[in-house]
């Protein structure tokens, strides 16, 4: 939870972040203060001002290249608000570079026509960075009209009209810190729940929802949009593709994020027609959504559209080259193509390669698990070949899911070399492999069914490599539904 977090940060001397944590633990949960104070007064007394009151925050940043609108902001920042440090850029780019490092800034504002990237691409950057959770707000009155649905998908806090104006920018930034801290609006509390989400805090987002609930003026639909996503997040695909069928009728036919999460639950049931169709309706209403092409050019790629998977991977490209779900879609094209070394240099080249391996071992489970192993098996054989060769660790993972695999099919002979090798490629699975290895000998020999335990069918994982392989909410891996979808969240790789 956010206030473990914060705890495990203040212990480790990380005071900027754990106040950050702190303050979304308190937000989420009032009732929490009194004992977060306690604890704080009891083991750090010389800092107690991790658990400030009220709206301050503890850090700011502004791209602006107008000298006299970064004097206004400052002004209003510093003085108004007590906000340091306020960190000025003109660049995106070099911004960019700053917060990749500094995840715990809390409140960013921008120009939408920025030297370096411009506003959609930075903003959906900050969005699949993870661990960053800050209100945006957007400065500019260059925004176009097919820019807005994407600054809904995006959780832009607000958008302040230019010119500026002090009293109308005081009274945005004090409602986006105030709302930041008690979320009361709709929207506000929507955020929240998906930040919950990203990071598998289901009794987060629980109370958050409770809250939702007692809030009026609720929108009709909007409760059945937050279930669904809620129902995705523990992999109840099904159940999440009802309710987010039910929202798109109350709430519309361009509700956007509505059809993504649609589109993300068909493709994660496997029928890519469906999902295909939905994305690319919602790509329609916000056509600058860099994940959604990618998603659409992943499910060409599949159904043999190669033409069409690669004009979208340009689209993309167009939009924002750099990005790593851009680099992820072009390796998963090429290993459609069977380019075994392009995707290889590709993926040698990517600063998340595990990632996208557990994207690519996440398809081959989907696989298995309708009864496809021919598909599975070829996930799983091109996956082993395209990583690069220091990746030996990630290596042994796959390649003992791949023998899991083959003993579910029967072919133990198969299964027993696979896993022979595992144990011998990285000493993290020895131990497993050679336990599973063992099961399999008994049955070649006995002539008996072999018997998996459900502990067996998925390598278990850190938090933090959780976060790692998973990444964000955006492009989704496709999975199945596992039966304890509680437990399930803290689970990396998934085998049937």
């Amino acid at each position: 939870s956010a206030m473990n977090w914060g705890k495990v940060l203040l212990l480790q001397d990380r005071f900027v972040e754990a106040k950050s944590y702190f303050r979304k633990a308190i937000a989420i949960d009032p009732g929490i203060e009194e004992s977060l104070q306690n604890f704080v007064t009891q083991f750090f007394p010389n800092r107690t001002d991790v658990l400030q009151a009220g709206l301050g925050i503890s850090s700011a940043l502004i791209i602006e290249s107008d000298p006299d609108v970064v004097k206004l902001l400052k002004e209003v920042l510093e003085d108004d608000f007590s906000i340091e440090p306020v960190i000025v850029f003109e660049n995106s780019l070099e911004a960019w570079d700053y917060i990749s490092s500094n995840v715990d800034i809390e409140l960013i504002i921008h120009e939408w026509k920025m030297q370096g990237l411009g506003g959609p691409e930075f903003i959906q950057r900050l969005r699949t960075l993870d661990g960053f959770h800050g209100a945006i707000v957007v400065a500019s009155s260059l925004l176009k009209q097919d820019d807005i649905p994407l600054i809904q998908e995006m959780y832009v806090a607000e958008v302040i009209p230019k010119p500026l104006r002090k009293v109308e920018v005081l009274e945005t930034i004090k409602k986006v810190l105030w709302q930041d801290r008690e979320p009361t609006e709709v929207k506000s509390l929507e955020f929240h729940i998906m930040v919950c989400l990203k990071h598998g805090d289901l009794k987060g987002a629980g109370i958050l929802h409770e809250r939702l609930l007692q809030t009026k003026g609720v929108p009709p639909g909007v409760l059945n949009y937050i279930d669904a996503e809620i129902a995705f997040a523990m992999r109840r695909f099904r159940d999440a593709q009802g309710l987010v069928a039910e929202s798109i009728k109350l709430l519309g036919k361009e509700s956007v994020k509505a059809l993504n999460l649609l589109g993300k639950c068909l493709l994660n049931m496997d029928d890519l027609e469906g999902a295909q169709r939905c994305f690319e309706k919602a790509q329609a209403i916000s056509p600058k959504n860099i994940s959604r092409l990618c998603d659409l050019a992943g499910i060409q790629a599949d159904q043999g559209k190669l033409d069409e998977a690669g004009e979208n991977i340009e689209r993309a490209k167009d939009l924002d080259a750099e990005s790593p779900q851009v680099q992820n879609a072009e390796v998963k094209v090429a290993m459609v193509q069977e380019d075994i070394s392009k995707a290889k240099s590709l993926l040698k080249g990517l600063p998340d390669v595990k990632s996208l391996v557990a994207q690519m071992n996440n398809q081959a489970v989907t696989y298995v698990r309708s009864g496809n192993f021919d598909l599975g098996n070829k996930v799983y054989s091109e996956t082993i070949a395209i990583l690069p060769d220091e990746q030996i660790e990630l290596k042994a993972r796959v390649m003992y899911n791949m023998g899991l695999s083959a003993a579910k099919e029967g072919r133990l002979e198969d299964s027993a070399s696979i896993l022979s090798e595992a144990a011998e490629v990285h000493e993290s699975m020895k131990l497993k492999s050679k336990s599973l290895r063992k099961k399999v000998s008994h049955s070649l020999q006995s002539g008996e069914p072999i018997k998996l335990s459900t502990a067996e069918y998925e390598e278990v994982g850190s938090e933090e490599e959780f976060q790692e392989l998973t990444g964000s909410h955006g492009s989704e891996s496709r999975q199945v539904e596992p039966e304890n979808v509680g437990r399930c969240l803290h689970k990396i790789f998934y085998v049937a």
